[in-house]
């Protein structure tokens, strides 16, 4: 066997159970988000032409926070060849996160990707999470074609206090923060 079906093989063995999810009730194209380790995660998005893009996806990090496995992924809403939002829910580290590693509902984050060239990130935000005492108020993120704003609500568990975050999402999958 060569080098390069050696090397093949291991790329492809990279890509295992929990390490790759289909995103879910896309309606143009196909997407599928990878976590590669160390943590780089990417969503590869296959155009109807079936050219496939590889678009970095961004995470943060606080401490010792680390993500899991990767179980789900699902579209909030999208805008053929302008921009999707979606959710990825990543299982939490119990090595390292110790109490927070046991829940079942692990990390999840926010993201809105531009669909025009250069097809990139253009929001990353942690909005459930054990670690940092975060959880969505049920029926967020929401977003509204009519006005092209998205909200996100968010309990702060650990205070109690709710925070609302509103986010205009342009034709071309900008995002601007509504004050």
């Amino acid at each position: 066997m060569g080098f390069g079906a050696v090397f093949a093989l291991l790329i492809a063995g990279t890509i295992t159970s929990g390490m790759s999810v289909p995103l879910h009730h896309l309606n143009v194209g196909k997407g599928t988000v990878h976590y590669f380790h160390p943590p780089n995660v990417v969503l590869d998005f296959r155009l109807a032409t079936g050219k496939v893009n590889r678009i970095p996806l961004s995470y943060e990090e606080i401490g010792q926070q680390r993500r899991g496995e990767i179980w789900n992924a699902t579209v909030i809403a999208e805008s053929p060849g302008q921009f999707v939002i979606f959710t990825d829910r990543f299982s939490s580290n119990a090595n390292i996160q110790g109490q927070c590693g046991a829940n079942p509902d692990g990390e999840r984050y926010l993201h809105v990707v531009k669909l025009t060239i250069p097809m990139q990130e253009t929001l990353s935000q942690n909005i459930d999470s054990c670690y940092r005492s975060l959880s969505t108020i049920n029926g967020y993120p929401q977003y509204n074609s009519a006005t092209h704003i998205l909200v996100v609500k968010i309990k702060h568990e650990d205070t109690s206090v709710t925070s609302v975050n509103s986010y205009r999402i342009s034709t071309n999958g900008g995002v601007e923060t509504i004050h």
